[in-house]
Order: C-alpha cells, then structure tokens, then sequence
C-alpha cells in the first residue's frame, strides 16, 4: 500500500512535471513506431503507450527525489548541517531565545547522550558544532517519526524539493521536443515546448521559495515539539 507521503510528496510532483515526457511520446515517439506495431496488432499501439508511460514515470519518481534531493537540496542548503532545523539550533542565531535554546541544548544532552557546545565553542568549532547539532536533529526526527503534524510539513517540502527536480527534467525533455519538432517543421509542437520550458522554468523559481520555506516551518515545529515534550 502506497503511504501518504510517497503519493503526495513524490508521486503528485512525478505527475506534474510528467506531462512533456507523455506529449514527446505521444507526439513524436509513437507516431513513428504506429504502423510496425498496427502490423502485429491493433491493440499493440495502445499497450506499448500506457507500459512505456508507466514504466518512465516510476523512474521518474526516482530520478526527481535523486535530482531534487542530490544536487538541488545540497546547492540550497550546502548539506544537512546548514538545513534550518541545525540553524536554528546554534547559538549564533536568534530565533530562538537565549535561555531556551539552552534547555533545549540540555535535554538533547540528557536524553540523546548528545553533547552540544556552547556559545565560545561553537565560534571556534563551526564544523563540529554542526556535526554535532545534525546528530541531534536526526534523533529528534526520529522520535517525533510517527507525528502527524511532523509528517504534514515534511509532505510540505518535499512536495516542493521534488517538484523542483521534475521541473528540471521536464525543461530538459522539453528541448528535446524543441529540437526534434523544430527538425520536423512542425511550428505548432515548437510553440507548445517554448510554453512548457516558460513554465517548468517558473516553477523551478517557485520551488526554491517554498522549499526554503517549508524547510524553516518543519525545523521550528521538530523544534518547538521537542521543548514542550516530556
């Protein structure tokens, strides 16, 4: 059974961006392959369409996490230790009170054996305390794992980071069609591939937004659900 997450944050963004990758197949694939398979059977066209989109669309799924989550995640945010959730938990940063973040620093250290630096250390170890920091965060992540609200904002984000990679790969099929269109003389399809290319590169300005965004609301909630918990 597919969970919540894998349909809204991975599979609704695959089907997006998708939609170049089925018209270039339907448009230009197919068209070439019709009469060979029409020969055999007049199902055949039909078949060999739905088990070519279905079979791409699941490497899809996992050619967006790969792009979103490998090259785009680490060019936002460098790496887990610059994500908003280890931020917010560093000295050198404001948002949380002085005084909290210190009984926050505590009973990570108390319940996770997770031993944080202070301020004076931390100006002084940047890459430790991060470390360190990053360790906590995947312990908190892990004790709040069956938490709806958690799991909300985490569908939030990463609804947004894959969407971004399927932008990505769909403004690259979308050249392809460009291209091979543009070959053929077929001006009808050559507009159509400029409007997608306009579009998916819009949505990838959207997506950096929202993925810093929801980034922030996940890290404060994990955050602010820790320091209330018991």
């Amino acid at each position: 059974m597919l969970n919540k997450y894998y349909l809204r944050a991975r599979l609704a963004p695959t089907a997006l961006t998708a939609i170049p990758l089925v018209f270039l197949l339907d448009t230009l694939v197919m068209p070439s392959m019709q009469a060979t398979l029409l020969a055999k059977s007049p199902y055949l066209p039909m078949l060999v369409k739905y088990g070519l989109i279905t079979g791409l669309a699941f490497i899809l799924v996992q050619l967006n996490r790969l792009v979103s989550k490998e090259v785009f995640q680490r060019l936002i945010f460098k790496d887990e230790t610059h994500f908003p959730s280890t931020i917010l938990m560093m000295w050198k940063d404001s948002s949380i009170d002085t005084h909290v973040k210190k009984i926050l620093h505590n009973k990570v250290q108390a319940e996770f054996n997770i031993e944080l630096l202070d301020a004076a250390h931390e100006a002084a170890n940047d890459k430790t305390a991060r470390s360190r920091i990053k360790s906590a965060v995947a312990a908190l992540r892990n004790k709040f794992r069956d938490n709806k609200l958690l799991l909300q904002h985490n569908i939030e984000y990463g609804f947004f980071r894959n969407l971004m990679g399927g932008a990505v790969i769909a403004v690259g099929i979308s050249i392809v069609l460009l291209i091979a269109s543009y070959q053929k003389g077929d001006q009808g399809i050559v507009k159509m591939a400029w409007t997608f290319i306009g579009i998916y590169l819009f949505v990838i300005t959207v997506c950096i937004y929202f993925i810093k965004r929801y980034a922030r609301y996940y890290a404060k909630f994990l955050i602010e659900e820790y320091i209330s918990s018991k």
